[in-house]
């Protein structure tokens, strides 16, 4: 009976390794049945193969699998070496049970414990002459963006404006949605706040009017409250909470469904969401540690990263791709708060922080719909 018990946690394992790497073509059930019977014929390959065979077989599948990842994706372990590091890494209880970390929650392993620090990342930039990071312009290629409709929200200053010109240079027609103000060379819709779904739908529906649907959707209007909540200090602020999570995250979200409504969003369309690595819990770890604070920014910037996956697995079956982007550190009035460290970290003018983006949304494809991406380095970023 406890071989019995032994063999089903085994079969277990392999069958969580087999549905992560998602091999092209499924083995034999009997395979795994075998296994859990304790039958020494393996049937899918014609000869016998111990438990431990299997296994083996089982872990060199799921390090191919997230090596295939790294190359296709970007990862979230921030590097191929890392990769190595982690694969078969073992934890001092798991080495006593013999099981490694990737046969049981391995997209989990790769995030936690994971340190990260903007000022450490940039230096390393430095130090590797990363042309990515530090020059985007010196590979960015905007061509095949010329004669397509590009919407931006929020494009009317910051961030947004720098997205809009660029966007311009390189031949695209721009359609800017905002509160008020002017772009030059740009279609404006204002009198649009994200919070409000009239007048988004509105926008939207003259949009389509104007012009048919959008090839690019780029949800960039933010707010970001100046002062920093403690519960410590008692200086949570709800109104302004409640504030940024409906400007960050539903925002986004009434602006997309009234565009796809109004048939603005099409097959082939794109939505960009410029997010923040903010809403990333496993990195409150480190950037956050010991500290915690800022409730508000971080938990609007969370709700906006799921809402933005959720929207890429409804759209993914209409053609409609999402990503969502964390644009760098950009010197912006939004970001003046910490304008003491934009030199030790690296925070470049918007007008870079904009190719950035640009250079993120022309990668973006169906087959990667829904990754969180840091705009810096083009990896991923862990939820």
């Amino acid at each position: 009976m406890r071989a019995m018990r032994r063999s089903l946690r085994i079969a277990a394992v392999l069958g969580s390794a087999r549905a992560f790497v998602a091999p092209a073509s499924r083995r034999s059930a009997t395979r795994l049945m075998a296994s859990a019977s304790g039958a020494p014929e393996d049937e899918t390959r014609g000869g016998t193969a111990s438990l431990a065979d299997q296994v083996a077989r089982a872990r060199t599948r799921v390090r191919k699998g997230l090596r295939a990842r790294v190359e296709r994706d970007g990862s979230v372990l921030r590097g191929e070496s890392n990769l190595a590091l982690r694969c078969g890494e073992r934890s001092p209880r798991r080495r006593a049970r013999g099981t490694t970390r990737e046969s049981i929650l391995l997209p989990r392993v790769a995030a936690r414990g994971l340190t990260y620090n903007p000022a450490s990342q940039f230096a390393q930039a430095q130090k590797d002459d990363n042309r990515r990071y530090l020059d985007i312009a010196s590979i960015f290629d905007g061509s095949s963006l010329k004669g397509k409709r590009v919407a931006i929200t929020g494009g009317s200053r910051g961030l947004g404006l720098e997205i809009a010109k660029a966007a311009m240079d390189v031949g695209a027609e721009v359609l800017v949605i905002c509160r008020s103000g002017t772009v030059d060379g740009a279609k404006i819709y204002d009198g649009v706040d994200v919070t409000d779904a009239e007048a988004c739908a509105s926008a939207a529906k003259k949009i389509v009017s104007d012009g048919g649907p959008v090839d690019v959707l780029i949800n960039n209007a933010g707010y970001f409250y100046g002062p920093c909540e403690k519960v410590t200090e008692n200086s949570l602020n709800f109104e302004e909470e409640l504030k940024q999570i409906d400007i960050c995250a539903v925002g986004p979200l009434r602006v997309s469904n009234a565009l796809y409504q109004a048939g603005g969003l099409v097959e082939g369309s794109k939505i960009a969401i410029v997010t923040s690595q903010a809403g990333s819990c496993e990195w409150r770890f480190t950037q956050n540690k010991d500290e915690g604070g800022d409730y508000g920014h971080h938990m609007s910037r969370a709700a906006c990263n799921i809402g933005g996956v959720l929207l890429a697995e409804e759209l993914k079956s209409k053609g409609v791709c999402v990503v969502l982007l964390h644009p760098g550190f950009n010197r912006t009035e939004m970001t003046k708060k910490y304008e003491s460290i934009w030199d030790i970290e690296g925070a470049v003018p918007p007008a870079e922080g904009a190719l950035r983006v640009l250079h993120e949304v022309i990668r973006a494809s169906l087959d990667k719909t829904g990754a969180f991406v840091n705009c810096e380095d083009g990896l991923r970023i862990p939820w």
